[in-house]
């Protein structure tokens, strides 16, 4: 027999006009909360309602970067286990199927742990570092990209495919032609699967040598995504834009990356440290670049309509939405908008698409800009005061996005939400890291600890021995959370158990 349980969402409440009590608005507010809450249990239970991943296996939790599963979990505050897993920098856990949790370490390494916290296997792919999240398919198959230095100014990443066993499957190095044209990205892969097979897609930026006596100088060329199938073969690739605007003149790659290799040659030191002494953490660890956010946007009257939101990260924004046309014979990307921004940015967080019809991206200096993501239309801005470096997270009603030094709760239309209070981190701490979402609570971290809170904010709970905030947290279909902390010059993988107690009211 099966058993159909339907749950209505409702929208949000209407604030009245008239000069109605505190305790009326606040007990409202609370209610409303309660019944998204609840809403959003009842929906993940039934697994019919589509409202989050099904499982932690991307970055930020699915293939739209919505940061939000459908599961209740507990306050983190006293972990399971830790377990060393090596030098991390930016690179965040997710979970396969059979509950292992995989994550890529500065040292070029994919380390995969078992739910009980020991060691599966470390894969050592000796191709340079791992700054990105993996992605993983339904099948076990792994996708991780690392990246290197070929010389001074010159970068150059391999994709590559791992098997659940542990073992390497393909690799897949950006075009390198007669040393002229070199592919580099550290944006994370994300995985697609249809009824046409498993695709990866992957921005990658192409450097490409002057034409002149110094040949170790480089500049900007294109950036692309890449499409590819389940065994390596690029099915797909096509351009997203030129880094033109580049004051200066050419590439200022060296000066994104050579602060992430600062740290990178701090860890085998054992002299990797992280906190506020050292300026903004995205000085300390470098901004990488955007991951894609991919979504399927089709129905029973119009099937086939997978949507793929790509930005770079060049002087003003520059994202583009691609049809993936999976009703043609030999499947290919169609562009169908662009939106260029004006300002003089350079530096966004990767888009979030979430399921109530929202795309939203943040930017270096506070911007959060909303958008219809089948348009390109831009909706709304909100300018949060400090950079946002974190990709938003959201339910689908309030949106959760941390800045440097706050974490901030926005609702759908870009006003801030009516909530009691806006989350200072305490101490000073800052975070680069996204807020992950579950039912219940928001999971964030930061270098003066994981701080966990409820939609209401009226429960809290820190773990101030968790220091972080560089690689975001990742929540168990159990509801088990998983964070990354830098200690003694090194980085731990944390559990938290899926039932625990607050421990700070």
């Amino acid at each position: 027999m099966k058993t159909t349980i339907s749950v209505y969402c409702a929208p949000a409440l209407i604030q009245p006009n008239s000069q109605a009590s505190n305790m009326v608005q606040n007990n409202t507010r609370t209610i409303a909360i309660i019944l998204l809450s609840i809403c959003a249990a009842l929906t993940s239970a039934c697994n019919g309602g589509n409202i989050g991943a099904a499982a932690w296996s991307q970055f930020h939790a699915d293939s739209q970067n919505q940061g939000f599963i459908g599961i209740n979990s507990s306050p983190a505050v006293a972990p399971l286990w830790k377990r060393k897993v090596g030098p991390v920098a930016h690179s965040s856990p997710v979970i396969a199927a059979d509950g292992t949790v995989h994550l890529g370490t500065t040292d070029g390494k994919l380390v995969i742990v078992n739910p009980d916290g020991t060691i599966k296997c470390t894969v050592d792919l000796s191709t340079g570092v791992i700054l990105s999240t993996p992605a993983i398919a339904s099948n076990g198959n792994i996708y991780i990209v690392s990246i290197r230095e070929v010389d001074s100014d010159s970068y150059l990443s391999t994709l590559h495919n791992v098997t659940s066993g542990c073992e390497s499957r393909w690799s897949y190095t950006f075009p390198d032609v007669n040393d002229v044209i070199r592919g580099y990205t550290s944006a994370s892969p994300k995985v697609m699967e249809s009824n046409r097979g498993t695709h990866i897609f992957l921005p990658v930026r192409l450097s490409r040598q002057r034409d002149s006596a110094d040949n170790d100088d480089y500049e900007d060329g294109l950036n692309e995504l890449f499409v590819f199938d389940d065994s390596g073969s690029v099915i797909d690739r096509r351009t997203i834009g030129g880094c033109v605007h580049v004051s200066g003149g050419g590439s200022d790659i060296s000066g994104l990356l050579s602060d992430i290799w600062d740290i990178i040659s701090d860890f085998p030191n054992g002299t990797a440290v992280i906190g506020d002494a050292f300026g903004p953490l995205y000085e300390q660890f470098g901004w990488l670049d955007p991951t894609p956010a991919l979504v399927d946007l089709s129905t029973i009257t119009q099937p086939e309509r997978p949507l793929i939101i790509v930005a770079d990260n060049c002087i003003g924004l520059r994202m583009t939405g691609f049809h993936w046309r999976l009703d043609l014979a030999a499947p290919q990307l169609n562009r169908i908008w662009t939106y260029d921004d004006d300002s003089n940015k350079r530096y966004y967080s990767s888009p979030a698409v979430f399921n109530n019809g929202l795309l939203v991206i943040g930017r270096e200096d506070g911007m959060i800009l909303g958008f219809d993501p089948e348009t390109g239309t831009k909706l709304w801005n909100q300018n949060v005061g400090e950079a946002v470096m974190a990709t938003p997270a959201s339910f689908g009603r309030q949106i959760f996005l941390n800045s440097l030094h706050r974490l901030h709760v926005l609702e759908t239309n870009g006003e801030f939400a009516d909530v009691p209070v806006v989350s200072t981190y305490l101490s000073g701490g800052q975070t680069i890291a996204s807020p992950a979402v579950s039912a219940n609570f928001v999971y964030y971290g930061t270098t003066t600890g994981l701080r966990t809170r409820s939609f209401d904010f009226f429960t809290r709970a820190n773990d101030s021995d968790a220091t972080g905030g560089v690689s975001s947290p990742a929540i168990s279909p159990e509801g088990i959370v998983y964070n990354v902390i830098i200690e003694d010059g090194s980085g731990y993988l944390m559990a938290y158990p899926a039932r625990a107690q607050p421990q700070v009211p």
